[in-house]
C-alpha cells in the first residue's frame, strides 16, 4: 500500500491545544473530511492526541494501534509479576485470539472466559479499564466496516517520526529558518519516495504490482533526473523486454 506523508507537526511539548491547532489546519484544508464516512484514524492511546481528534473531528472513527496497546499490556504484566516468557506469550496470544473474533459478541464471550477462569485479578482490571473500551474499534470485526481485513498499527507515522527526529536532534533552540530549511529537506525526500513508488525504482513495496502497470516511465521525464538512474535504465530495458 503506498505511504503518502499527508501532513506533519513539530511540537515541544505534548498537550491538546498543539495537537488541537494540528487537526484544526487540516480540517482547514480540506474541509471534506469531517463529513467523510470511509475515514478511518489509528493513533496510540495518548490522551492529548486522542482527545483533540475527537474534539475536531467527532463523526470520524478513531482506531487504536494494537501494537502500543499490546506493548502497554506488557509492561502492566510486568509490573504485576508476570516476567517469564512462557506466561507473557499466553497473555500476547489471548489478546490477539481477542482481536480476532467474528463479532463483538464472540468477542465479549471470549473475554467472560478468561475473566471467570484464566487471567489474574490485578489484569482483569487493568485490561477492563485501560483496553477493553477500546477493543470495540480495535479487533477486525469493527476494522471491517472499512473495507480493512488487518489490524492497524502506526509504525509506518513512526518510522517518519523518526526521520523528523534525526534532522531536528535539538530539544530548544530553532531559529525559524532552520525549522523551514529542515521542512523542506524532508518534504523533499518524501516526495522523492514518492516518485520512486510510481516508477519502480529502489522501492517496489511502495506500489502494489497490479498498479504498476498504470504508471509509465515515459509520462513524465523530469520527475527521473532525481531517481537512481542505473536503477531506472533496468527498469527501462526490463520494459522493452516484455
Amino acid at each position: 500500500m503506498p505511504t503518502m506523508g499527508w501532513a506533519c507537526s513539530i511540537h515541544t511539548r505534548k498537550i491538546q491545544s498543539c495537537h488541537e491547532y494540528f487537526f484544526n489546519v487540516i480540517k482547514e484544508e480540506i474541509p471534506t473530511l469531517q463529513d467523510a464516512k470511509n475515514v478511518l484514524m489509528c493513533t496510540d492511546e495518548e490522551t492529548t492526541i486522542v482527545n483533540a481528534f475527537k474534539k475536531v473531528f467527532p463523526d470520524i472513527a478513531h482506531a487504536r494501534c494494537h501494537i502500543h496497546a499490546w506493548r502497554n499490556i506488557k509492561k502492566k504484566l510486568k509490573s504485576i509479576g508476570i516476567t517469564a516468557k512462557p506466561e507473557t506469550a499466553k497473555y500476547h496470544e489471548q489478546f490477539y485470539e481477542l482481536l480476532h473474533q467474528e463479532n463483538y459478541e464472540q468477542y465479549c464471550a471470549s473475554l467472560e472466559i478468561l475473566q471467570r477462569h484464566v487471567w489474574k485479578k490485578e489484569f482483569l482490571l487493568y485490561f477492563e479499564i485501560h483496553i477493553h473500551p477500546d477493543m470495540k474499534n480495535m479487533g477486525v470485526w469493527a476494522l471491517k466496516n472499512y473495507g480493512v481485513n488487518h489490524l492497524l498499527q502506526t509504525h509506518r507515522q513512526e518510522s517518519f517520526n523518526s526521520l523528523l527526529k534525526r534532522r531536528f536532534v535539538k530539544h530548544r533552540g530553532y531559529e525559524e529558518e532552520e525549522v523551514i530549511e529542515g521542512c523542506s529537506e524532508i518534504v523533499q525526500l518524501r516526495l522523492l519516495r514518492c516518485k520512486k513508488a510510481k516508477h519502480s525504482a529502489g522501492e517496489n513495496w511502495l506500489v502494489r504490482e497490479h498498479l504498476r502497470k498504470d504508471y509509465s516511465l515515459e509520462d513524465d521525464i523530469s520527475e527521473l533526473f532525481d531517481l537512481d538512474t542505473e536503477l531506472i535504465e533496468r527498469k527501462k530495458r526490463s520494459n522493452r523486454v516484455d
